[in-house]
């Protein structure tokens, strides 16, 4: 099993590199305020942070902000999940080819182009980031991780608390200072 796992890693890795040289379009830093279409990526095994997660979609939405989130989810933790995130979006490892990329028909619900890509995983899970290089998007933004560094427009190093609510937090703070400038 861990061969085979090791194997879907290294070839996820190698397609992520390829797909990111390939889908970059031009980037841009488009201002919170004015962005319309914004998707969150997450992964999480905790309720609390589900909860974070919905907290801040209504948060958006009642900026007229058309929010779409995408969760990867661990097949154990389904019952759980489905459970606390009703209204939200959600993959596992069902939805993934072997090489960890999302299939082409689940793509399709999600591809449109977007403002702002938010990666809120703690983890910077390789299947949400080849989601993100395979999405359009104008500016992406996730954790501080040197070897994903290639796939998201900005980063945001949150290593003394990993949690959803500090990088939120942090994340809200840093598109302000965007925008002031």
């Amino acid at each position: 099993m861990n061969l085979i796992y090791n194997t879907r890693i290294s070839f996820g890795r190698r397609n992520l590199q390829k797909l990111t040289v390939k889908h970059r379009i031009n980037t841009q830093i488009v201002p919170f305020n004015e962005a319309k279409n914004i998707i969150l990526l997450f992964s999480t095994e905790q309720v609390h942070e589900i909860k974070q997660i919905k907290n801040l979609v209504n948060e958006l939405t009642a900026q007229n902000k058309n929010v779409k989130t995408i969760g990867f989810v661990d097949q154990n933790n389904l019952a759980e999940f489905k459970a606390e995130a009703h209204n939200l979006n959600y993959i596992t490892i069902e939805h993934l080819n072997f090489n960890l990329t999302i299939k082409e028909e689940v793509l399709k619900a999600y591809k449109q182009e977007y403002d702002i890509l938010i990666n809120l995983s703690a983890k910077n899970e390789l299947q949400l980031s080849l989601i993100a290089a395979k999405l359009d998007a104008k500016f992406k933004i996730g954790r501080y991780d040197s070897e994903r560094s290639f796939v998201y427009d900005f980063m945001i190093d949150s290593k003394k608390d990993s949690s959803i609510y500090n990088f939120v937090t942090e994340l809200k703070h840093y598109l302000s200072v965007l925008e002031h400038d």
